[in-house]
């Protein structure tokens, strides 16, 4: 339901539940827009990572154990000598 939040000229829209995502927004896209200079293979490696760890439900984050395996960690890993 929208509606006034906190201001009174302000609209809750940010909690709107009938919104459906812009696919022209989603975490790729980002990383491509504030890093154009970097690999599009390190940009998926990257973007891999933050999906596997920015989860809401704590049950479906990778632990650090399970980071420290992860193939796309790896591979930034290797690539800047760490």
């Amino acid at each position: 339901m929208e509606g006034p939040y906190i201001h009174s000229g302000g609209f809750d829209s940010w909690y709107d539940q009938s919104r459906t995502p812009n696919p022209n927004h989603d975490l790729a896209s980002i990383i491509a827009y504030f890093r154009p200079d970097a690999d599009p293979i390190e940009r998926q490696h990257v973007a891999s990572m933050m999906y596997k760890v920015f989860r809401y439900c704590p049950e479906q984050r990778l632990t650090t154990a399970q980071l420290l395996q992860d193939p796309s960690f790896r591979a930034i890993m290797e690539k800047y000598g760490c």
